[in-house]
C-alpha cells in the first residue's frame, strides 16, 4: 500500500513494468513533486523531480512503460 499525502494525480505504467508515478502539488512554500515507485517496494522512491509554480499535472507513460512525460501548469492572473 502506497501512503502519500495530498496526491494531485497518479498513473500506473502500462506493460510489464507497472511503475507508479504520483504528483504532489505545492504546499506552504514546498515545491511540487513527482515521485516514481517500483511496484515491489512502495516505500522506496526510485526517481523524483521537484517543480516550482506547478499547481496541476498531467502524467503520461509511453506504451512500453519505460518513459514518463510530466506536463505541469499554473493558473496565471492577467488582470
Amino acid at each position: 500500500q502506497l501512503q502519500l499525502e495530498n496526491v494531485g494525480a497518479f498513473e500506473v505504467a502500462p506493460g510489464r513494468s507497472n511503475w507508479i508515478a504520483a504528483f504532489v502539488p505545492e504546499k506552504k512554500g514546498a515545491p511540487a513533486m513527482v515521485k516514481i515507485y517500483a511496484p515491489d517496494n512502495l516505500k522506496q522512491v526510485v526517481a523524483q523531480k521537484s517543480f516550482f509554480k506547478a499547481q496541476d499535472c498531467e502524467l503520461m507513460w509511453n506504451v512500453s512503460g519505460s518513459a514518463l512525460l510530466v506536463k505541469t501548469h499554473t493558473d496565471v492572473d492577467l488582470s
